[in-house]
């Protein structure tokens, strides 16, 4: 069974826009009086974006072995595929 033993920092959330994309994430994240903040927080969620933990990371390797994963993805996106379908 493979375990994460180590890292540091927050990986880019699926399709936020390159470099680019992520700072400006990342800024309005830290901002919660951001006009845009309550969206981007529900956005972040739907796409499994949490600070770096370790557990968690742990967590969703376990899940992702079995089908969990997948079940919680659907559950957050409403059944739709990543390309919205």
């Amino acid at each position: 069974m493979s375990v994460c033993t180590g890292g540091i920092g927050d990986a880019p959330p699926e399709d936020v826009g390159g470099s680019y994309g992520f700072e400006e994430f990342m800024r309005v994240m830290a901002n919660g009086r951001d006009p845009d903040h309550a969206s981007v927080k529900e956005w972040a969620h739907s796409q499994f974006f949490e600070r770096y933990s370790l557990a968690a990371v742990n967590r969703r390797m376990r899940a992702r072995r079995t089908g969990e994963l997948f079940d919680e993805w659907e559950e957050r996106n409403g059944g739709r595929d990543t390309d919205g379908s």
